[in-house]
Formats: C-alpha cells, sequence, structure tokens
C-alpha cells in the first residue's frame, strides 16, 4: 500500500534524517538570485549552507539559464537603488516646503531645517554602506561560488527535439491539470513551459542517479505545493508519487529558509533568529511582487513610482483571475494593486479609493479583454519606448473611468432596442 500511495503517506523523522543524510539538492532560479537580495548575515548563512553540501548540488539547464539571463540586471538593481535613495534624500526638505507652505501653529521652516539635516546625516550613513558593498560586476565571489559548486553538475543543454518533446508533453499534462505547470499554462509564450520543462530535468536526473531529491524554490503556487485552508502541508502528493514512480526515489521541496534553517541544523549548528526573518522577508516581498526595485522612481512629487510592467501586470492578473479563478483570488490581486498604489506618497488617499473603484468594476463586468486591447492601444500610440516608459497611476484614472462610462452607456443602447 505504501508504494502504492507514496506521495500522501507523510515521512516519518527516520525517512526525513535519511533523506537529509543522502539526497541530492536542487535550486530554482529565485534561489540563486536571492543570494543577491538578502544581507550578509543572511547570505553568508545560506552560501555557508551550499558549501557543505558541494558533491551533492545539481541544477537542472533551465535553473541555469534563467539565472544567467537575470543575473546582470539583479546585480545591477542592488546598486542602482543608491542613487534612488540618494535622490529621495536630496529632495526631501524641498518636496516638504513644496507640499506645505506656512501654517499659523506648525513651524515649517523648523521642520524643513531638520529635514534637510537628517538628509544629510543619512547621506553620509548611505556613502558608508555603498562603500562597504562592493560592485561585484567584474569580481562577484558569489558567482564565483556557484560556479565552483555547480561545475560539471548542471543538465547539458536540451536539444530542439527535446524540448519539442517536453512542450507536447506539458501541454497534455496542462490539459489534465497534472502538476507541475499547469498554473502558468495562460502565458502566451515559451514561459509557460518552465516548470514543466524544469521537473522533466528532475525527474530525468533522479532516475539516472537514483538519489532522494530535495528541490530548494520559492514557487507557492498551487501547482507545487499542498495547502489544506491556510497551512501548507508540503509538495503535493502527485509530484511525490510521480517522482516515486518513475525515479524509485523520494522527493521533497523546501522554502530557502526552511531549507537553511534544516541544513544548518544537520550540520549541527542553528541558523540564528535573525538570519531566518532575513530569508523569511525577501520570499515574502518577492511573493508579494512589492518589493521596491531599481525600476522605482524615489524623487519627490513625482507621481509614477512604479515601472509601467509592474502595474500593467498587476491589473491584468487581476482581470485573468476574475475571469478564471473567481472573486476571491481576484480581490487579492485588488489588494496587491492597492498596495502598490499606497507605495506613492504623491498618489492621495481619494485618488488610491477612486482608481481601486475603478479597476473594481471593470473586474466586475465581463468585457475585461476589450479593456486590454484599450490600454494596448493607447501603450502602442506612446511616443517613449514601453520598456522606459512610466506608468503615472492618476494618469491611468481617467482611462479606466472613460472605459466605464463608455461600457455603460453602450448598455445603456442596447437596453433600449
Amino acid at each position: 500500500m505504501k508504494s502504492l500511495f507514496r506521495g500522501h503517506i507523510r515521512f516519518t523523522e527516520a525517512e526525513f534524517k535519511d533523506l537529509w543524510q543522502t539526497a541530492h539538492f536542487s535550486f530554482d532560479t529565485n534561489v540563486l538570485l536571492n543570494a543577491y537580495r538578502l544581507n550578509k548575515a543572511a547570505a553568508d548563512a545560506f552560501l555557508g549552507v551550499l558549501k557543505n553540501l558541494k558533491g551533492r548540488v545539481w541544477l537542472t539547464y533551465q535553473v541555469a539559464d534563467e539565472f544567467f539571463r537575470h543575473y546582470d540586471k539583479e546585480v545591477q538593481a542592488q546598486f542602482a537603488t543608491y542613487q534612488h535613495v540618494g535622490e529621495y534624500l536630496d529632495g526631501l526638505a524641498t518636496g516638504f516646503a513644496g507640499k506645505f507652505s506656512r501654517h499659523p501653529h506648525i513651524p515649517m521652516e523648523q521642520f524643513k531645517t531638520r529635514l534637510s539635516t537628517l538628509a544629510t546625516e543619512l547621506k553620509v550613513e548611505l556613502e558608508k554602506v555603498k562603500k562597504e558593498h562592493k560592485d561585484p560586476t567584474y569580481n562577484d565571489p558569489t558567482l564565483q561560488l556557484f560556479i565552483d559548486l555547480f561545475d560539471g553538475n548542471v543538465r547539458a543543454k536540451p536539444t530542439e527535439d527535446e524540448l519539442n518533446k517536453w512542450r507536447e508533453d506539458a501541454d497534455a499534462r496542462y490539459a489534465k491539470e497534472i502538476p507541475p505547470g499547469f498554473a502558468d499554462a495562460k502565458k502566451k509564450d515559451d514561459r509557460k513551459y518552465g516548470d514543466a520543462i524544469l521537473w522533466f530535468q528532475l525527474l530525468e536526473y533522479a532516475t539516472k542517479e537514483k538519489k532522494p531529491l530535495i528541490f530548494v524554490t520559492d514557487d507557492s503556487k498551487d501547482d507545487w505545493l499542498l495547502r489544506v485552508g491556510q497551512k501548507t502541508l508540503g509538495p503535493l502528493p502527485a509530484l511525490i508519487q510521480e517522482m516515486f514512480e518513475q525515479s524509485g526515489v523520494l522527493f521533497y521541496t523546501y522554502p530557502m529558509s526552511r531549507f537553511v534553517e534544516e541544513a544548518t541544523k544537520v550540520s549541527g549548528k542553528t541558523a540564528t533568529e535573525a538570519v531566518i526573518k532575513e530569508i523569511e522577508t525577501v520570499e515574502q516581498e518577492r511573493t508579494s511582487a512589492l518589493t521596491p526595485s531599481a525600476e522605482m522612481d524615489f524623487r519627490p512629487g513625482s507621481r509614477p513610482s512604479r515601472h509601467k510592467d509592474r502595474a500593467h501586470d498587476e491589473i491584468w492578473a487581476g482581470l485573468r483571475s476574475r475571469a478564471v479563478f473567481g472573486a476571491q483570488r481576484a480581490d487579492g490581486v485588488l489588494k496587491r494593486v492597492d498596495n502598490l498604489i499606497r507605495c506613492v506618497p504623491p498618489l492621495s488617499q481619494p485618488e488610491r479609493k477612486l482608481l481601486i473603484a475603478e479597476i473594481s468594476q471593470l473586474l466586475n463586468g465581463p468585457m475585461w479583454a476589450s479593456l486590454r486591447s484599450t490600454i494596448a492601444r493607447i501603450e502602442e500610440s506612446s511616443p517613449a519606448p514601453l520598456s522606459k516608459d512610466w506608468l503615472r497611476a492618476s494618469q491611468l484614472v481617467p482611462t479606466l473611468r472613460d472605459y466605464v462610462r463608455r461600457r455603460n452607456e453602450r448598455s445603456h443602447e442596447l437596453s433600449q432596442l
């Protein structure tokens, strides 16, 4: 019975212990990139764990390729933030003075002076931190460690025939909602095959090596994890079962924070609470997609403060959620949009409420595809390249309002026929 339902039967303490003693480890792209997003203590803890596992680590080609495609952008984003924060501090007092004039009871000039002094002190601290943060563009010890650890431990580049076969298999699995990857099935390009191809490569490796496999990933989608209510119980039983049936080995997944905690414990040490908290924070930031980045405009008085692609993706994620997944999940996306906009101080609370109300109206309508087309036409007429253009949330409100107005007028006209 156990072999027939291996995925549904929880691992015993002895099985977990044996798993950590004998398993090989593979990592998702964002787990590797998190090494550049963590503070020094947490990054050192993660890299130290990897060093201890040398000889037992392996990457799919899918992950290695994604890592290098995102590597430069991730590294440079960390350094671009110094400049953006500096620009914000430079305009702190000026922005305050421009927003608030005199007041019969509030000492505005004193506040402006104190803000200017504070900004100067913070810029000194910022420069100090920047000097300690070595630019890894041409000398990156973290990248060199990855190269040393994974040299000879990366899956060979797939042939075109292999990729075509995997894509066909993925389409067949998505039609039956066989995990993982079917949560990405709505994507329009080959990105929808990413998780499925990664999984095929993990299966291939485990079958060849005959070693239990632990996959470390920050992916929290429902085609990877088993959830009951608000509790996450572990990887989906279907994944454990498929790995067991095809490769004859056990399989498990861990988020990065649990992986570092458990791996440190296995080595006879204890990861500090601060280190685990830092990793959890980075995991949560990526999951919510609310992390301030180099794409933000920190200058006081600037109304956009988010690169267009981020807000655009959030809105369309909400629209697709309403159409495909129902109101509850779409409402969660709406809250994320609200949080994005709330991060922009110049956008007033009434403006925020208006924008969310407009988006809510659109999500409650059946013609979200028409809005997508409308926005696409606006983008196509933009004089600036899309990748460099900024989405101004306050300018999106009239666009949404106009669409609602025209849709309602059309509905009224149809009702009079």
